[in-house]
């Protein structure tokens, strides 16, 4: 009854470290995996981060490149009516000519209303011109 006590309690021993060899090996092997996990996620945590950065800076170059277009636009628009508004001046001017002794009143419109003329080319700034005061 001894001997068979005996044995039995060598065999549950034996048992025991066969599982705790079997159990911590596992756990080493879960543990090694857990780690390699937790930094795989570390770097996809950090790259998601650069990602999103790099996101934030092109939004804000973006915004910014929008506010100089919105800008660039609004100084043209006003360029325009300016044009605008100088050439109706210029157009509006009245011009005395005199041929052969008789006088004749006549607007810068009427003189440049038609295309690659003299007066069109004199008018239209591609010879400098002084006016009488």
């Amino acid at each position: 009854m001894i001997r068979y006590r005996f044995f039995l309690f060598l065999l549950t021993s034996f048992y025991f470290i066969y599982l705790k060899d079997v159990v911590g090996s596992r756990n080493y092997a879960l543990h090694q995996e857990l780690t390699q996990l937790k930094n795989e996620f570390e770097r996809l945590q950090q790259e998601i981060i650069g990602k999103f950065e790099e996101c934030t800076v092109f939004f804000e170059s973006a915004k910014t490149f929008n506010q100089e277009a919105i800008t660039m636009m609004k100084n043209v628009e006003n360029s325009l009516v300016n044009v605008s508004n100088e050439t109706k001046e210029w157009q509006e001017i009245q011009v005395e000519l005199d041929v052969g002794g008789d006088r004749y009143t006549t607007s810068v419109e009427t003189l440049t209303c038609e295309k690659d003329t003299f007066l069109k080319a004199l008018f239209s700034c591609q010879w400098k011109i002084e006016f009488d005061q």
